[in-house]
């Protein structure tokens, strides 16, 4: 899995296959897994880039609650 740095968190995301670039995104308390069963069909043919979104259910840590 790759990382690049936004904002000071790490982003992580996949990408597989050649050809036209497709990305995949994911829904509110999701992940990028979500989308492993249609990669290996869609990497065929296409370059699929899957993304971890901020606040979604990924390994970036975004929500800070604080008690006062």
């Amino acid at each position: 899995m790759n990382q690049i740095l936004y904002k000071n968190t790490q982003i992580s995301y996949s990408d597989s296959g050649k050809g036209t670039i497709v990305v995949l995104l994911h829904g509110f308390l999701e992940n990028k897994t979500m989308w492993d069963f249609y990669v290996s069909e869609l990497s065929k043919k296409y370059q699929i880039i899957t993304i971890y979104l901020l606040g979604g259910m990924g390994k970036q840590k975004v929500w800070v609650i604080s008690k006062r």
